[in-house]
């Protein structure tokens, strides 16, 4: 044992300045990354967190837990970079077709990660974190929705990083929840039919901005029902690694494949815009459409809606 410790103690120095030298590097990665086209949106799908449970002969519960500790390592290294928002995939509603006992852990562990959140508010002021949790809050627990519902209020005026979690989320869920607020809002009168354009449709989504990476985990190459709609012109990234075992080079692989695509990416967004404008401009002469009153009508629902998820989260988390 004595030869055992005099050994560690003698390899102590050695591990410390290979730590040094390794961070060093990674920031001079980070550096030289900045000095290209960093994406503004980036959204994960941190999958693997259970095969690297099984992999590390642990319990899932040990592989979530790392994977939520993972998740918070991963946003530091992206407001590094400057990136602008982050998406993550934290829940699908399909995993409620888990075991009663899985699902019932997770929903514990996803309120106490909220509240760690929220004992560390004066990082997340410092780095203006803004907060948003975007999916189906019905069909979870009211302790959660008011977890969620709370950090989202605490954070709603930071302005400088959007991290927005996807819980209780799938794709075909937010896009049926759209059509249903814009036939409300058209049954209403609040619009009519001929004001449905792509940039009201998108706006009526839980989540506005479109991906410029999104990037998966755990070799497997499907998007699994996240955010179909906003990753039209992203680049798509399949990393071959379980999400605990993400890394800070992991992310930067990603942005090397961003940067080399960006080109091809920007010229076919500006097309596709260009081509929408055009089309819309054919619909609106044809109909005969009056298009500032349709902005008028348009900047109406979406105040309405805007106002009724502010509702919904002061009810849930009174101030």
């Amino acid at each position: 044992i004595t030869s055992f410790l005099s050994s560690f103690v003698r390899s102590l120095p050695l591990f410390f300045l290979f730590y040094l030298l390794m961070d060093l590097l990674r920031q001079f990665v980070s550096s030289a990354l900045k000095l290209g086209s960093i994406p503004a949106h980036v959204a994960i799908i941190m999958d693997g967190n259970r095969r690297w449970a099984k992999q590390n002969g642990c319990e899932t519960k040990k592989g979530h837990a790392s994977g939520f500790d993972q998740f918070y390592q991963a946003l530091e290294w992206s407001l590094d970079l400057g990136v602008e928002m982050v998406t993550v995939y934290a829940w699908s509603i399909e995993n409620f077709k888990r075991s009663k006992e899985e699902v019932d852990y997770l929903m514990a562990m996803a309120i106490d990660k909220v509240n760690y959140l929220l004992s560390r508010f004066d990082v997340i002021e410092k780095h203006g974190v803004c907060v948003k949790v975007l999916g189906d809050f019905t069909l979870l627990p009211v302790d959660l929705q008011k977890a969620f519902a709370k950090v989202m209020n605490a954070t709603k005026h930071n302005n400088k990083v959007v991290l927005n979690v996807c819980f209780s989320y799938t794709s075909q869920n937010e896009i049926s929840n759209s059509m249903k607020r814009l036939a409300n809002a058209v049954r209403d009168k609040t619009i009519n039919h001929l004001d449905i354009t792509e940039h009201i449709f998108e706006e009526s989504l839980y989540l506005h901005r479109p991906v410029d990476l999104l990037i998966r985990t755990s070799g497997e190459q499907r998007f699994s029902d996240f955010l179909l709609w906003q990753n039209s012109f992203a680049c798509v990234v399949f990393l071959d690694v379980l999400w605990p075992d993400f890394s800070a080079w992991h992310l930067y692989w990603a942005i090397i494949l961003y940067q080399r695509n960006y080109p091809f990416l920007l010229k076919r967004r500006e097309d596709h815009i260009k081509h929408l404008n055009s089309k819309q401009q054919q619909i609106d002469e044809k109909y005969g459409v009056e298009v500032e009153q349709r902005e008028s009508r348009t900047e109406t629902y979406l105040k309405n809606l805007e106002e009724s998820e502010n509702s919904f989260l002061s009810e849930l988390s009174p101030a």
